[in-house]
């Protein structure tokens, strides 16, 4: 009975030591004689086509074709010779590490029926013409590529190539592999998600030039991790909005907002859903007055002024808060009403205040005790986790008490882990460890002072 389900996701390791190839479990011989139940397929090590035989229900397939020894350079080109359509009929999608990409393998992604998602990682492009490639994304779905290596010529994409079903894009390597893959996105109408990951933190590529011919219209999820300008970034969040899209999801690393960004990403927040990161605590407190739709935020800190004297928070759907509260030392009362704004988040599942910032003035954080008004958090009925800042700052640390953690166990019946310092003196926080303990609350805690 329970042989389906063990049997749907597998993972093998393939090894290759002195010039004697083996294989660790599952046995082969167990193996094909339930490779029917086999839907998701992980491979470490180069298999031999005897090896794979006919999976006639897999649908996901996973090769790293890294396994080299220690006293060795792993050889970082593999080519697959293998009639994918025959042997996985009903694959989805396939990804690839260590591959050496030819004419022969984009052939039979080409020709595969049913393939709709590749993943290509510490890949080389073939470079006397590289332009095979773009046969095999005509079907795809969703294309991933991570860390490429294009030999000289460029990625050519003829002007009549439409990839018609190209729905996500997620790319992840330096300026020069970047501007290849760039090719690909004026190419792609419907994109629906991009995912532009960039190692290099200053870069020229500018990536709002699809948005100027009007090819990110169906664009609702955007993850970008290198800095752009400010108005780069507004042209973005602008166009976007013009052809009447309107993201759920955005995600900006190694970014500070601009006012024009933050004033053209309220064009969004209507819809928005999951944000991460904005940097101003001004910004911060428009998202959480303007995004009724929000169910995650991540930010960098915000400060209590902020919030006592901004408007009313409407993101009553917010599940996830990552977020330093900053309360300087002359704010007392403003805990008690910090407190008032987070009782209102009675969805909140997760508040993590374990945020690295910088201690250059006199400000500390929201202190989570009764007599700063943590019974107004009475009403966090689906909080599970808790984290508090973990830096050696007296002023940055929680001083909880007996009292404050035995409440936060009586009143939050589903928590199930505090992250961070609980009190800097050393006897307390062993004493308020070992109370959560008892209530089967976990949690990882800082020791030095």
């Amino acid at each position: 009975m329970f042989l389906p389900q063990r049997w749907r996701r597998i993972h093998r390791v393939f090894g290759e030591e002195k010039g004697i190839y083996s294989y660790i479990s599952p046995e082969q011989e167990v193996f094909h004689r339930h490779s029917h139940l086999i839907q998701d397929l992980k491979i470490d090590g180069f298999p031999r086509m005897k090896d794979m035989g006919t999976l006639p229900n897999l649908r996901s397939l996973r090769i790293n074709f890294h396994m080299g020894s220690k006293d060795r350079k792993y050889d970082p080109i593999r080519i697959v010779i293998w009639d994918l359509a025959k042997m996985f009929p009903f694959l989805h999608h396939l990804s690839l590490q260590h591959v050496f990409v030819e004419y022969d393998l984009c052939q039979r992604l080409s020709a595969h029926p049913r393939l709709r998602s590749l993943s290509l990682y510490d890949a080389v492009i073939q470079d006397y013409d590289p332009g095979f490639l773009v046969e095999a994304c005509k079907n795809l779905e969703s294309l991933t590529m991570g860390s490429i290596e294009f030999q000289d010529k460029p990625m050519p994409v003829p002007n009549d190539v439409v990839f018609e079903r190209m729905r996500r894009l997620d790319v992840c390597g330096d300026n020069w592999t970047c501007s290849r893959i760039l090719a690909i996105v004026f190419h792609c109408p419907m994109l629906e998600s991009i995912q532009w990951k960039n190692n290099c933190f200053k870069t020229r590529i500018l990536i709002h030039h699809p948005v100027q011919k009007n090819y990110w219209t169906e664009i609702d999820n955007m993850l970008i991790s290198h800095s752009l300008g400010d108005t780069e970034l507004a042209f973005i969040f602008e166009g976007v909005a013009k052809s009447l899209g309107k993201m759920t999801e955005c995600c900006l690393i190694f970014h500070t907002f601009g006012p024009q960004a933050l004033k053209a990403l309220g064009l969004h927040f209507s819809t928005l859903a999951s944000l991460s990161s904005i940097e101003t605590s001004s910004g911060i407190q428009d998202v959480l007055c303007s995004c009724p739709k929000l169910e995650i935020l991540c930010a960098r800190y915000i400060f209590a002024k902020d919030i006592v004297h901004g408007g009313s928070w409407v993101c009553q759907q917010l599940r996830a808060l990552t977020m330093c509260f900053r309360v300087g030392k002359a704010e007392r009362d403003m805990h008690r009403l910090v407190f008032e704004r987070l009782s209102t988040l009675v969805r909140l599942e997760t508040l993590d205040m374990r945020i690295n910032i910088q201690e250059d003035n006199d400000d500390g954080v929201l202190a989570f005790r009764l007599d700063c008004g943590l019974g107004q958090l009475a009403t966090l009925r689906e909080l599970t986790g808790l984290g508090f800042y973990p830096g050696g700052s007296t002023k940055m640390m929680q001083q909880l008490g007996r009292d404050d953690v035995e409440w936060m166990t009586e009143n939050w019946p589903k928590l199930k882990i505090i992250n961070g310092r609980l009190n800097e003196d050393i006897e307390v926080e062993a004493e308020l460890e070992g109370i959560l303990t008892s209530h089967g609350v976990a949690g990882t805690r800082c020791r030095y002072m």
